[in-house]
C-alpha cells in the first residue's frame, strides 16, 4: 500500500497527480536499433531505459518498454543533397516523441490533420542516429576538423579549415591530401591504376623517379615533323644524339680531323632537317 494514501495531505496529492501526468509524457529517450533497416526510411527501435511501474502494494517495478516500429529515420540533408549511411542492429541513437500524432503526415506528407488525439506517445517516435553511450564511444575523434570515418578509424575523409581536405584508407596505407600551401599529394602502398577512356593529358613539368613502361609503343608524332608529344621528342632526341655521335666517330676515324669534323657537321645538319 502506498503510504501517501494514509495521510490527508493536499500538497502531496497535487505532487502525486503531477508526477502521474509527467510520467505519461514522452519527450526523448536513448534507443538502440532492434533490426537492420531494410529501406533506410523507417526502423524498429528498442528503448534503452526501463520504465518504472507502481504496483498496487506501493512497490515499484522496472519494466522494459516495447519495441517501437516504423519510426522515421533522420537523414542530414537539404537543398537537394543528403548524407546517408547504413543503420544496423545494435546501433545507438535517440528517439524523439512528437507532441501530436504524425501518422497522417508520415504517410502523405504536406500539412495533415491529426488522426487521433494522442499526445507525446511512444507511437510517434523519430529516430536520430549518432548518440553514443560511453562503452561505445568513438576513439581518436578529431577536435580540429570535420571527419566522415569508419568507427575503427581505418578509413576517413577529413576537412581541415586550414590544411584542406584529405582522405586516408586502410589505416593510412593510401592517402590523398589537398593542401593550400604544398599542393596535392597522393601516396599508396600498393599499385595505382588510371583508366581514362578518352586519354590523359598532363600539363606542366613532369618528373618520374623510376622506370616508365608501356604496353604499347608511344604513338605520338615525331617532334622532327610538325608536331609531337614529350615522350616522342625525348626519344627522337636520344636516337639523334647517338646516331650523330656514331657518324662523327666513323668519319673522324677514316679521314683527317679537319675533314672529318666538317663532314660530321654536314651529317648532323642533314639529320635535323
Amino acid at each position: 500500500m502506498d503510504l501517501r494514501t494514509r495521510y490527508d495531505d493536499f500538497d502531496e496529492m497535487l505532487a502525486t497527480i503531477t508526477d502521474a501526468v509527467k510520467a505519461g509524457i514522452w519527450v526523448a529517450m536513448p534507443v538502440k536499433v532492434a533490426a537492420d533497416s531494410k529501406d533506410g526510411h523507417t526502423i524498429s527501435l528498442q528503448p534503452s531505459v526501463k520504465a518504472t511501474k507502481l504496483k498496487p502494494d506501493g512497490t515499484r517495478e522496472l519494466t522494459q518498454l516495447p519495441v517501437l516500429s516504423d519510426c522515421p529515420i533522420h537523414h542530414m540533408g537539404g537543398g537537394g543533397v543528403t548524407v546517408t549511411h547504413p543503420h544496423k542492429e545494435g546501433d545507438e541513437g535517440i528517439a524523439l516523441f512528437c507532441g501530436r500524432s504524425l501518422d497522417a503526415w508520415h504517410q502523405q506528407g504536406g500539412i495533415q490533420s491529426q488522426v487521433d488525439a494522442r499526445m507525446h506517445s511512444l507511437s510517434d517516435a523519430i529516430y536520430i542516429p549518432g548518440i553514443r553511450s560511453t562503452p561505445r564511444k568513438l576513439e581518436n575523434v578529431s577536435t580540429t576538423s570535420t571527419q566522415m570515418r569508419s568507427d575503427d578509424g581505418k578509413h576517413m575523409f577529413d576537412l581541415h579549415p586550414k590544411n584542406g581536405p584529405s582522405m586516408a584508407a586502410d589505416g593510412g596505407k593510401h592517402t590523398i591530401a589537398v593542401n593550400p600551401q604544398s599542393g596535392i599529394a597522393l601516396k599508396t602502398a600498393m599499385a595505382m591504376s588510371i583508366d581514362a577512356t578518352k586519354g590523359l593529358e598532363v600539363t606542366g613539368k613532369t618528373h618520374f623517379k623510376d622506370a616508365v613502361t608501356s604496353a604499347k609503343s608511344f604513338g605520338a608524332p615525331s617532334t622532327f615533323s610538325n608536331g609531337g608529344g614529350p615522350f616522342t621528342g625525348m626519344l627522337g632526341g636520344f636516337i639523334g644524339f647517338w646516331l650523330g655521335l656514331a657518324t662523327l666517330l666513323a668519319v673522324t676515324g677514316s679521314q683527317s680531323p679537319a675533314d672529318g669534323l666538317v663532314q660530321a657537321r654536314y651529317a648532323l645538319a642533314a639529320w635535323g632537317r
